[in-house]
């Protein structure tokens, strides 16, 4: 049986527990073939090869991002597959898993489990002093044992042996879960932060601290960034991920004013490095 661990990262949270999720079950190599790719090194038609998708996202404006919605809506249609699907969240998920579950859903997927994880929202992080309370917290937190995805792999694990032993997907499959509270708070919410992302698109830019070292260049997942006239340009595709500015090794990126000076953070172990670079 294959599973893939597909995934999309801005800023290593989700790399990070996509990693994690993978040593864990290679543990179990005699029932799966595991593959770990990220989005913006596999193509929607790829996934008919695989018999499991365990499908990985950041929580942006309560649903995924701009970038995995694209993906997502060009998948091919299938027979006899499974989903899995996590997500990581610096305060709340809302209705993101169910959001983003339809996609696979409309193409024959079956729902399978799912995990929302806490891990230090990066959003917020860039705009804190370097040594607030809520930096110091996510830097001592310990990521080498994470209960929750423990659990998560069982999950797997128990299902993917259902299947060997003659148990069907969509037997086993379940709804996901509704959240009724986020109906209702979600809205006002969204929009709030709709006006608050498109004000923020419009403030990037790079100091004088900018090396050219064409990092962000390369970075970024949907070539929004630009070298123009010995002058780095921004346009307008940005899905907020915040990789560029959280990688730039001269902190040279920021968000109008907000930024100078605050923290950068490198994923969960200080080493976060875009798949799209190391692969």
């Amino acid at each position: 049986m294959k599973l893939l661990i597909l995934f999309f990262s801005g800023t290593g949270n989700t790399d990070y527990i996509a990693q994690y999720l993978e040593k864990k079950l290679q543990n179990y190599t005699q029932l799966i073939e595991i593959s770990l790719l990220t989005i913006e090194n596999c193509s929607p038609d790829e996934l008919k090869e695989y018999d499991i998708i365990c499908f990985g996202f950041p929580v942006f404006e309560l649903n995924s991002p701009e970038i995995i919605r694209t993906f997502l809506a060009n998948l091919s249609p299938i027979e006899n597959k499974g989903v899995f699907i996590f997500c990581t969240m610096g305060l709340w998920d809302g209705n993101a898993i169910r959001k983003n579950y339809k996609p696979f859903q409309k193409k024959g997927y079956s729902f399978l489990r799912s995990m929302s994880m806490v891990m230090p929202g990066t959003d917020g992080l860039v705009m804190l002093n370097k040594k607030s309370r809520y930096v110091k917290k996510a830097l001592e937190k310990d990521f080498e044992s994470l209960p929750k995805v423990d659990k998560f792999t069982n999950q797997i694990i128990d299902i993917v042996k259902k299947v060997s032993s003659g148990e069907k997907l969509e037997d086993l499959s379940i709804k996901p879960r509704f959240k009724i509270a986020s109906t209702i708070i979600g809205p006002p919410f969204h929009l709030l932060y709709l006006i608050l992302v498109n004000f923020m698109k419009k403030k990037f830019y790079a100091t004088d601290d900018c090396t050219f070292c064409e990092l962000c260049v390369k970075n970024c997942p949907v070539q929004n960034i630009s070298i123009i006239d010995k002058e780095i340009v921004f346009g307008d595709q940005c899905v907020m991920c915040l990789r560029c500015i959280h990688q730039c090794p001269t902190d040279a990126i920021q968000i109008g004013k907000i930024t100078l000076g605050k923290f950068r953070w490198h994923g969960p172990l200080g080493d976060f490095k875009p798949k799209n670079l190391t692969n």
